[in-house]
């Protein structure tokens, strides 16, 4: 089934000629054929590329060698030049396409060329220790780079062999070493080495060396002319360091962000406070939530008897009671008392109300006695307010 095309092809050439002429804008031309900006600029670089060939519509997809995906897609991880200029140097006809073959790339997914019906195999790949990537690279170059064999041979996928083989040929073994994670930035180990040298005494030389940083880099560090936005940043931080200390610490970075730009008279981007506030180790204390019940000493309370003894052998032996509360539609509340016979878990007795107190709990426990006048069991409950409390 062959594609289906919005434009035509006449329009797209007359359009892309209109618009390297001068004679209509990017915008107009997107309004008038309903098409995005950036479905007209790949028309825009297309036909520079190939001319009015480039603007075709064929029926069948583009065979892309995988040889070709995977040197493109190495181009870009290298930074050897943008999703456009890759495009264009390998004659890909969409920065979309390239754009999906990196997302294989980097999902350890193969990318192999397609065949005639369209469909792709993809092979899922596996972690992997230093030692396994030093043998199965050793494997490769042995076998005279066959990137396939040393993937069905140690079952991990073909662009993890040939991305581990590439670094090894840069770097070398230790090219192999996983440096995945995040470290700590490097001025944050400045200040550190700086800090733990004036209390300790220690030697800088014995410090840079723990943090694994260069002593000249260090010293660069230290005799740095601070640029504007440093001295900037410093007056702000000592601005917030203030505000954070007078509101007692309750101000995130955008509260504090209205005060530095009230204070300074500017308007500092949000971004830029959080950062800062990040820095320096700064975040708002978030308060506990205040009580809005009043405490009260309890005038009758009793020992817990039961002692988690939920198990009764005959009827009316051990009863046991709760209020649940319950929100209805029309934002009042509802209280539904009840008493349960720990025998058969059966209901004995209950009450639904629109007020949580004494009269309550007790309405419910007089039906239960009036239902079982003969009754005299173990009546357990939570000890809340409402049982805790005398019956005038």
């Amino acid at each position: 089934m062959g594609r289906k095309e919005k434009v035509t092809v006449d329009r797209k050439i007359a359009a892309v000629k209109d618009y390297l002429i001068g004679k209509k804008s990017c915008m107009q031309i997107c309004f008038e054929l309903e098409i995005t900006k950036g479905s007209f600029r790949e028309w825009v670089r297309k036909y520079q590329l190939n001319g009015e060939l480039g603007l075709q519509c064929y029926k069948k997809n583009t065979y892309y060698p995988e040889s070709l995906k995977l040197q493109a897609v190495s181009d870009y991880e290298r930074g050897a030049g943008s999703l456009n200029n890759l495009c264009n140097k390998y004659n890909i006809s969409s920065h979309g396409i390239l754009q999906r073959w990196i997302k294989k790339y980097n999902d350890h997914n193969r990318v192999k060329s397609h065949n005639s019906k369209g469909d792709s195999t993809m092979i899922i790949g596996r972690k992997t220790n230093y030692e396994e990537k030093i043998e199965i690279v050793s494997f490769c170059i042995k076998n005279n780079d066959n990137y396939q064999l040393a993937s069905e041979k140690f079952n991990v996928s073909y662009q993890q062999v040939y991305a581990w083989t590439s670094k090894y040929k840069e770097g070398g073994v230790e090219a192999l070493v996983d440096r995945r994670g995040k470290e700590a930035r490097w001025e944050d180990k400045y200040i550190a080495i700086r800090e733990y040298s004036e209390e300790n005494k220690i030697s800088i030389s014995q410090l840079c060396d723990i943090a694994c940083v260069a002593r000249c880099s260090y010293y660069k560090w230290l005799n740095r002319i601070e640029s504007m936005s440093d001295k900037e940043n410093a007056a702000i931080i000592k601005i917030m360091i203030q505000i954070y200390s007078e509101v007692q610490g309750i101000y995130g970075y955008r509260r504090m962000n209205l005060n530095i730009n009230r204070i300074l008279k500017k308007r500092y981007n949000h971004k830029r406070i959080y950062r800062l506030m990040r820095s320096i180790n700064m975040k708002s204390v978030i308060r506990r939530k205040k009580k809005n019940y009043v405490p009260s000493t309890p005038q009758i309370t009793t020992e817990n008897i039961l002692d988690r003894e939920f198990y009764a052998d005959k009827p009316n032996q051990k009863w046991l009671t709760d209020v649940t509360e319950f929100k209805l539609t029309d934002g009042t509340k509802a209280y539904l008392s009840a008493i349960l016979d720990l025998h058969d878990n059966s209901i004995v007795s209950y009450v639904l109300g629109h007020s949580n107190n004494n009269h309550l709990v007790f309405q419910t426990l007089d039906k239960a006695i009036e239902a079982n006048p003969n009754a005299s069991p173990l009546f357990h409950s939570d000890r809340g307010f409402q049982v805790r409390q005398e019956v005038a």
